[in-house]
C-alpha cells in the first residue's frame, strides 16, 4: 500500500490511504501515524477511473463530491466518529467505522449513531433538508467521553442535495427515441436535459420506468441490488415499440456517467514547537477550497489537489519527512 495514495471513485470522492509523517530531530525519529492501515483498493468495474475500497482497514474517505456530511468538533482521543459521511440512501449517510448519520425530513431532527447506538442528536426543527448543524451527546454517547457532556458540528461539503451527482445517458439501439443525457433529480428520478417531459424513474424494486409524457415508453426489470442506479438494458413497452418504431421490437443501453470531484486542496496540517519547529503533532487530513497558508507554529503538507473538472493531481505519495 503506498502511503497517501489518492483514488477517485465514480462519485467524485476521493479516498486517501493511510501513511505516516516522520519527524527527524536529534538521535530520534518521531512518527505519526496519520489514518488507519490495512485496506486494499483496486479498479471498480465500468470505467478505468473509476476506484472504489475492497476491504476495510487503511484507506478513508476524504470528500470532493461536494454531497458529504462532514462531522467535527466532537472529543479528540475517544470513540466518537468524526470525518465525512456520504450519502448512501435517502436521508442517511455512512460515515467511519460503521458510524450513520440519520435525518428525519418531518420534524427536522437527526441522530449520529456509532454503530451501537445513538451518541448525539439534532433537535426537532434543528434542519430543514439534511442533518447540519450543532448535535449534542446523549447520556450513552457521554459515556464515550468519560461522562462528560460535549457537541459536534455537522456541515456540508458543497450542496445540501443529497443525492449522488451522477448523471445518465439513453442510447436506444432502433427506432427514433431520442437519445442524451439524463440529469438526476432524485435518489431514483431523472430529467431529460433539455426535454424535461422525459422522465426516468425506479421504484423500490429497482424496477425503471421511462416517460414521454404522454405514455410509457420503455421500462427496466425490477433489480433491488440497483435501486438508485439507472444502467442496464431498458425494453420498449407496446406504446414505446408503436410511437419510436412502427411497432417493432427495439432496446436501449442506460449507463451512468463518473462524476467529478470539487476543486479543493487535501492536506495535512503539522502543528509545530515554534522554537525548534520540531512536530508535536498532526491535524488532518482536511479537504477544502482555500489551502491555508504556513504559519509558525504549522506547516502544510500537500498531498492532492483537484481542480473541479476531472484532473487529480497527486502531489505527495509515500511518507512525508520533517527534518527542523
Amino acid at each position: 500500500m503506498n502511503q497517501f495514495a489518492t483514488y477517485l471513485d465514480a462519485d467524485g470522492n476521493l479516498w486517501m490511504n493511510a501513511g505516516t509523517v516522520q519527524c527527524f530531530h536529534g538521535t530520534t525519529t518521531d512518527v505519526f501515524h496519520v489514518g488507519r492501515g490495512g485496506r486494499v483498493m483496486m479498479g471498480a468495474r465500468g470505467g478505468m477511473n473509476a476506484f472504489r475500497p475492497v476491504a476495510k482497514g487503511g484507506t478513508s474517505l476524504q470528500g470532493g463530491s461536494g454531497r458529504n456530511a462532514n462531522v467535527s468538533g466532537g472529543p479528540a482521543g475517544t470513540l466518537v466518529p468524526q470525518g465525512f459521511f456520504q450519502a448512501v440512501g435517502p436521508n442517511q449517510w455512512s460515515g467511519p467505522r460503521g458510524a450513520m448519520l440519520a435525518f428525519d425530513p418531518g420534524d427536522g431532527s437527526a441522530q449520529l449513531h456509532d454503530g451501537t447506538d445513538v451518541l448525539a442528536t439534532l433537535a426537532a426543527g434543528g434542519a430543514t433538508v439534511a442533518p447540519y448543524g450543532t448535535f449534542a451527546s446523549t447520556p450513552y454517547g457521554d459515556g464515550l467521553n468519560g461522562s462528560v457532556p460535549f457537541t459536534v458540528a455537522v456541515s456540508y461539503e458543497g450542496s445540501p442535495v443529497a443525492w449522488p451527482a451522477r448523471d445518465v445517458h439513453f442510447t436506444p439501439h432502433a427506432g427514433t427515441a431520442p437519445p442524451g443525457k439524463y440529469l438526476r433529480s432524485g435518489w431514483q428520478s431523472w430529467q431529460h436535459e433539455t426535454d424535461m417531459t422525459w422522465t426516468m424513474t425506479l421504484d423500490e424494486n429497482g424496477a425503471g420506468t421511462l416517460a414521454d409524457g404522454t405514455g410509457v415508453v420503455a421500462t427496466r426489470r425490477a433489480d433491488p441490488e440497483r435501486i438508485y442506479d439507472a444502467s442496464g438494458t431498458w425494453i420498449a413497452t407496446p406504446y414505446g415499440k408503436i410511437v419510436f418504431h412502427g411497432d417493432e421490437e427495439w432496446s436501449a443501453d442506460v449507463t451512468e456517467s463518473l462524476a467529478f470531484p470539487i476543486a479543493g486542496h487535501l492536506y495535512l496540517e503539522l502543528v509545530l514547537d515554534e522554537t525548534t519547529r520540531e512536530v508535536l503533532s498532526v491535524n488532518g487530513p482536511f479537504f477544502q477550497a482555500v489551502l491555508p497558508s504556513n504559519g509558525p507554529a504549522s506547516a502544510i503538507a500537500r498531498i492532492a489537489e483537484s481542480d473541479g473538472l476531472g484532473g487529480v493531481d497527486q502531489i505527495q505519495e509515500g511518507p512525508v519527512y520533517w527534518k527542523p
